[in-house]
């Protein structure tokens, strides 16, 4: 389901990610994080934000992160769009262990919990700028209670830049880079287009065009 998304380009059907998705560099304030995926982003920050504007390309990044942990197996990745979590009527790892049992893994909390201190999983949490204000309050306190209780598992939680975020002192801000010319060529490359169009505005890209409108054409969308 992660693995599948629809584009701009192609918007009736889901496809596979990677026919039109570059992955993109992630960086802190000090270093870059390049093509960043699952394992080389907890080198840097097992807990972080990844934070980036609209259009950035936040929420393919955490399905790339989703899919690169499945490729190195390192951790079981859990991924939850945090719109969907209801802490009214649970708490954070029920809604986790609900994503789990709707893929198919029959467990409870607690053995969830018993494998959350053995420090088992990548916990991926998509679009914290999507709450209204009563609700990010509540999973502000439960992610950071989470990582405070069960230090051993990669947690990446995906927002737009709020400055709140910088009080999370458990987590490292991860900014997702613009596009570079040769990944916005790449990007190019990628989309079910006219040839002929693509190869020209390829062209352009390179000569003048990428410079003059950088500001632009380094935004994903």
């Amino acid at each position: 389901r992660h693995s599948r998304a629809k584009s701009f380009f192609i918007r009736s059907e889901p496809i596979q990610l990677y026919r039109f998705f570059v992955p993109l560099d992630v960086a802190t304030d000090k270093r870059v994080i390049a093509s960043a995926g699952a394992a080389a982003i907890a080198a840097v920050a097992p807990r972080s934000i990844l934070t980036g504007s609209g259009g950035s390309g936040k929420s393919m990044i955490m399905r790339h992160i989703l899919l690169s942990s499945l490729l190195t197996r390192e951790k079981i990745p859990v991924f939850l769009e945090l719109r969907t979590v209801d802490l009214q009527s649970g708490t954070l790892e029920d809604a986790l262990v609900g994503s789990m049992n709707a893929n198919g893994l029959e467990i409870d909390v607690a053995y969830f919990r018993l494998a959350l201190a053995e420090g088992h999983f990548a916990l991926l949490l998509d679009g914290f700028d999507e709450l209204d204000k009563r609700s990010r309050d509540k999973v502000a306190a439960a992610v950071q209670s989470l990582a405070e209780k069960y230090p051993d598992n990669w947690i990446v939680l995906s927002s737009r830049p709020d400055p709140e975020l910088h009080g999370w002192t458990a987590f490292t801000l991860l900014r997702v880079s613009p596009l570079s010319l040769d990944k916005a060529i790449a990007l190019v490359e990628r989309l079910d287009f006219d040839a002929d169009i693509k190869t020209r505005f390829i062209k352009d890209l390179r000569s003048e065009l990428f410079t003059r409108h950088q500001s632009f054409l380094s935004n994903p969308l």
